[in-house]
């Protein structure tokens, strides 16, 4: 029951955020923002969604029933949606956005957490690739759900409706994490516990933060550029929504992959797709271009973000999960912050072609540390995991981080 509530959960909180995502922009310069403002206020949105990250994270593990961090946080996003919805103004849209933004930020970082709990390690793979899967699966559905609503109807209808389905998320999020006890028990039994201080592991870091600026400078610039070119609604929500035609079957099968031959090979390879979505976008004409170069950019948030949790799960000790989980997501809202802010700054009529292929460039950075990650597996393979006696040894964070290398 706890398990397939994680993933109706998490369903509704993507179909939420996916769905309004694309359309942020759109709203904020009706309300009368220019393109500068918008990179401004879309940053603070991702910096509330940070501090909501790290916040949760942080406090998962010290407190004794993190359902309470469900309880407080939830109600909270329903009434930030509910200022969006009522918003006429610009300074009230932002900051009914910040409240929603990190409310929802705290409940996701929850919901991973709590996961990272539950899932055994041997299945970790397959479990986290078919929960990314409801990432897609929410864009697919919030996609094209909230550019219908609001060219039928209005933005309040359409934040209303977040509102409502962030509160069902939250109501069915609650029995997942219900049941643990992870903060004092643990710390008492186990010790404090440290993350890892391997340079491989921070290269895996940093090579998250890099692809999310890069990614998210192509889902804050390609609805600026469209709604420049005059697509409707539906066009640019759905370069979201096409993200998971693609991503939801590959999810589960790329995840269990994992399993057998390593997390870091199939997370270079949705880098890999990033980069290509973001090369092909300033050559982009017609509505069904940008949903192909959507279709790639997704494959990184989509399909990367559960081998992500799943590599990080396995490198943690489950004292620290919390904020194992809280620092991977973390990466991601600072990579987006960056990306969102300079995107922002520079995107104009005469700095497509710039902006795009100076994201490509980064992307291609990010492959390098990626790849300079798996080369450190390999050479720093600890020998802490040679067995001494007749059983097996015990499973240490060094023996774990191994998984991060390369598949030969």
């Amino acid at each position: 029951m706890a398990v397939r509530a994680t993933f109706v959960a998490s369903f509704l909180l993507w179909a939420a955020g996916n769905g309004i995502m694309p359309l942020l922009p759109v709203r904020a310069g009706l309300l009368g923002m220019e393109n500068q403002q918008i990179g401004w206020f879309l940053a603070g949105a991702f910096a509330a969604l940070l501090a909501g990250t790290l916040a949760v994270g942080r406090f998962f593990d010290r407190i004794r029933y993190p359902s309470v961090l469900v309880i407080v946080c939830g109600p909270l996003g329903v009434a930030g949606f509910v200022i969006m919805a009522l918003a006429r103004t610009a300074p009230l849209f932002i900051a009914g956005t910040l409240v929603a933004w990190a409310c929802t930020g705290s409940l996701i970082a929850a919901l991973n957490a709590a996961a990272g709990l539950r899932f055994p390690p041997e299945r970790r793979g397959k479990l986290f690739g078919a929960l990314s899967a409801t990432i897609p699966g929410g864009a697919l559905v919030g996609g094209f759900s909230a550019g219908a609503i609001v060219d039928a109807t209005s933005f309040a209808v359409m934040f209303g409706c977040a509102a409502g389905i962030v509160g069902i998320a939250t109501f069915t999020l609650f029995w997942p994490v219900r049941g643990l006890e992870v903060g004092s028990s643990a710390r008492k039994r186990d010790g404090r516990g440290n993350l890892p201080r391997s340079a491989r592991f921070w290269c895996f870091i940093v090579a998250t933060t890099m692809a999310a600026a890069t990614g998210f400078a192509a889902r804050i610039g390609t609805p600026l550029v469209m709604a420049s070119g005059e697509l409707s609604n539906f066009w640019i929500s759905g370069t979201v929504a096409v993200g998971g035609l693609l991503a939801l079957p590959l999810s589960p099968l790329v995840g269990k992959l994992s399993d057998r031959v390593g997390r870091l090979g199939p997370i270079l390879f949705c880098t890999l797709a990033l980069g290509a979505g973001l090369a092909v976008i300033p050559w982009c004409s017609t509505g069904w271009h940008y949903w192909i170069s959507g279709m790639l950019v997704s494959m990184f948030f989509y399909v990367g973000f559960g081998l992500g949790l799943a590599l990080m799960s396995d490198l943690v000790e489950e004292k620290d999960m919390g904020l194992g989980v809280g620092i991977y997501q973390g990466a991601q809202w600072t990579g987006g912050i960056s990306g969102i802010l300079v995107t922002g700054m520079i995107l104009g009529p005469d700095s497509v072609l710039e902006v795009f292929l100076g994201a490509g460039a980064l992307s291609i950075i990010s492959i390098l540390l990626l790849l300079a990650a798996g080369w450190l597996g390999r050479r720093e393979r600890p020998r802490d995991d040679i067995p001494v006696g007749p059983g097996p040894p015990e499973e240490t964070w060094q023996t774990r981080m191994t998984r991060t290398s390369l598949p030969p």
